[in-house]
């Protein structure tokens, strides 16, 4: 081979590099650029979805709040109406025991009736 072969054989071996090389670059920008802006697009998508979370989680403090009050508000009202009916339960009973023992003959056979018009005992 002659010099000025080798020499172009060189420069052609250079100029491909150099294409592959100016290629490569152009590529490798394009990713970077592609890469940067889905990062940013995927940074605002987390700050988004954050927010959100954190506007949930404030709703379920709330209706778990509210749902505690009900719970107590419906306890209380429950306790109300268990001690009434154990009033009228006991009121009732004692109403049957005095109605129950006012007829009773009293002891010794005597009855506290008043006497039969027809004369009978």
């Amino acid at each position: 081979m002659s010099l000025r072969s080798t020499v172009t054989e060189i420069g052609r071996v250079v100029a491909e590099h150099y294409e592959r090389l100016v290629t490569v670059t152009v590529q490798f920008d394009e990713l970077r650029r592609t890469t940067t802006s889905e990062l940013a697009a995927f940074k605002e998508a987390l700050i988004r979805l954050e927010s959100s979370v954190r506007e949930l989680q404030l709703q379920h403090a709330n209706v778990t709040a509210e749902l505690r009050a009900s719970i107590q508000t419906v306890d209380s009202r429950l306790s109300i109406l268990s001690e009434r009916a154990l009033h009228i339960a006991v009121a009732d009973a004692a109403r049957a025991v005095a109605e129950r023992q006012l007829q009773l003959p009293p002891a010794g056979g005597e009855s506290n009736d008043p006497p039969r018009e027809d004369g009978g005992a």
